[in-house]
C-alpha cells in the first residue's frame, strides 16, 4: 500500500517543456508532457518492514547500532513493484545510512551508500526538504523503465514504518515519486496548467480513464485557484463549464465545453439562487427571499464539524447584538444527511442557537448548481457576508476566522449606519 501526497508547486518543475492545448470544434485537446519534480515533491511512498530477506545479497556490514531492511511498494496494482532498502544508525559517529537497491537486482553491492549526518538540533521542515536526494530506480514491472525518485532522509511528512511496532525513528526514510505529466496553455483566453494527479497509470508513463487531474488558473481576484477532476466530471474555469469527455493514451485528454455559468465564488459576486430546508420543520425555503434588502451573516457548518460547533459561544453574543435590527439577518446553513436532522436539532438546542438554521444534504450538494458549490465553499466553518444588494463582501473559512468575520460585519454595519458605535451609545446614556 502507498499513500499519496501531491503538492502542486509548478515553479518546482525540472525538465519542463511547454505542451499544446488546442481547440478542435467544441473541445480543447490537451497534450501533456513528462516532467520531473524536485526531490522533495511528489507522490510519497512510505516504508514497510521486511522480516525475511534471505533473497537479498551483500547487505551492508557497516558498523551501526541499529538497522532495518525496508521495502517500498511503488504502485496500487496487484502486481508488486517493490524496491528494497537498507537503513542504519551509528550513534558514535552521529550518522545515518541508507542504501537503495536502485537496479532491482536484490544485490546491495552495486548500489550507493548514502551517509546522512545526524543534526545537533532538530531541523525545520524547509531544511529537511533541502536534504532530500534525487536518484533513479529501475521498475520491476516495466522492464527498461527508469523512475525519478527522491529520498527523504528526515521524513518531512511524518510517515511511519509499516509492520514495525518498535524501532528507532531515525530509520524512517520516505521515497518520493517525482515523475508526472503536465500541460500549459490557454483555455478560453485563460492561462491554465493541467497535470495528472499521480494515479497508478502515470507510473507506466501513460494516461487512462482511471487517471485524475488537477487544473490551476487565475480567478477574478488574480489568485490561483485549482480543481481536481477525472473522466466524466464537470469543472468550472471562471465562468466556463467543461466536461472531461475522454482520456487517450498515452498523453491526451479532451475537455468539452458545455456552456457558461456565472462564477459566484469571488468577492463582489452576487449571491446565487439558493434553496435549503428549514431545520425546524424541514420545509424547503428559498434563501434569496429571506435575505432580500438585508445585510446578511451566514455560518456554513455541520453537525459532524466539531470546530464549527465550538464557534457558537462566540456567535451567540454577536447575534444578541444584532437580532433586533430589521436590516440584519443572521442564519446558519448546515451540510448534513437526512438522518442527522434530529442530531442537528439537538445541537441547536443544547448550544442555545437562536438564529434560524437551514440544511442541504451531501447528495444535493453534488450538483454543480448547488449554491454551496457555486459559492466555492470547500471547508467548514465558512463565513459569508452579504451587503443589502445581495453581493458577497466577505468569505473566509476556519474556526480561527470567527472573530475576524464578526468584526468585519460589525464594522460594515457601523460604516453603513445600520448600527451605532457602542461608544456613542454609552455617551448618549450618560
Amino acid at each position: 500500500m502507498k499513500r499519496i501526497l501531491f503538492i502542486s508547486i509548478f515553479l518546482s518543475l525540472l525538465g519542463y517543456a511547454n505542451a499544446q492545448i488546442t481547440l478542435q470544434e467544441d473541445s480543447y485537446i490537451v497534450s501533456l508532457n513528462k516532467a520531473i519534480l524536485l526531490p522533495s515533491i511528489g507522490n510519497l511512498v512510505y516504508p514497510q518492514l521486511v522480516e525475511e530477506y534471505s533473497f537479498l545479497e551483500y547487505i551492508p556490514t557497516i558498523a551501526c547500532d541499529t538497522s532495518l531492511i525496508l521495502c517500498y511498494e511503488m504502485n496500487f496494482t496487484k502486481s508488486k513493484d517493490l524496491v528494497y532498502a537498507f537503513a542504519a544508525v551509528n550513534n558514535e559517529k552521529k550518522e545515518r545510512y541508507i542504501v537503495i537497491d536502485t537496479n532491482n537486482n536484490h544485490d546491495f553491492s552495486d548500489d550507493t551508500l548514502y551517509t546522512i549526518p545526524l543534526p545537533e538540533t532538530p531541523l525545520m521542515p524547509d531544511k529537511k526538504k533541502e536534504k532530500c536526494i534525487g536518484i533513479q530506480v529501475a521498475s520491476t514491472l516495466h522492464k527498461g523503465e527508469i523512475r525519478n525518485v527522491g529520498i527523504d532522509p528526515f521524513n518531512v511528512y511524518g510517515y511511519k514504518i509499516m509492520n514495525a511496532p518498535q524501532y528507532d525513528k531515525r530509520l524512517e526514510y520516505i521515497l518520493i515519486l517525482r515523475d508526472y505529466m503536465t500541460a500549459d496553455g490557454m483555455i478560453e483566453e485563460i492561462p491554465v496548467t493541467i497535470h495528472d494527479g499521480g494515479s497508478i497509470s502515470i507510473y507506466n508513463n501513460t494516461l487512462d480513464e482511471e487517471t485524475w487531474f488537477s487544473i490551476s488558473y487565475p480567478n477574478y481576484a488574480g489568485e490561483q485557484d485549482s480543481k481536481s477532476f477525472s473522466t466524466g466530471d464537470t469543472i468550472q474555469v471562471q465562468e466556463h463549464l467543461f466536461v472531461l469527455s475522454k482520456v487517450e493514451s498515452p498523453n491526451k485528454l479532451y475537455l468539452k465545453k458545455i456552456g457558461d455559468q456565472a462564477d459566484y465564488s469571488q468577492i463582489g459576486s452576487p449571491f446565487p439562487i439558493a434553496y435549503a430546508r428549514d431545520v425546524k420543520d424541514d420545509n424547503r425555503v428559498k434563501i434569496n427571499d429571506l435575505i432580500k434588502g438585508k445585510y446578511v451573516f451566514i455560518d456554513f457548518w455541520g453537525s459532524w464539524c466539531g470546530w464549527c460547533i465550538g464557534t457558537f459561544p462566540k456567535l451567540r453574543p454577536f447575534y444578541e447584538k444584532v437580532k433586533d435590527n430589521d436590516n440584519i439577518l443572521v442564519l446558519g446553513v448546515a451540510l448534513d444527511e437526512d438522518q442527522n436532522l434530529e442530531k442537528l436539532r439537538s445541537i441547536i438546542q443544547e448550544q442555545n442557537v437562536s438564529w434560524d438554521n437551514y440544511r442541504v444534504t451531501p447528495d444535493e450538494n453534488k450538483s454543480i448548481s448547488s449554491f454551496i458549490n457555486r459559492l466555492g465553499i470547500k471547508a467548514y466553518p465558512t463565513y459569508v457576508i452579504l451587503d443589502n444588494t445581495g453581493k458577497v463582501v466577505y468569505k473566509k473559512n476556519s474556526a480561527h476566522k470567527t472573530d475576524e468575520a464578526i468584526n468585519f460585519f460589525m464594522d460594515l454595519m457601523k460604516r453603513e449606519n445600520i448600527l451605532e458605535d457602542e461608544s456613542h451609545n454609552k455617551s448618549k446614556s450618560k
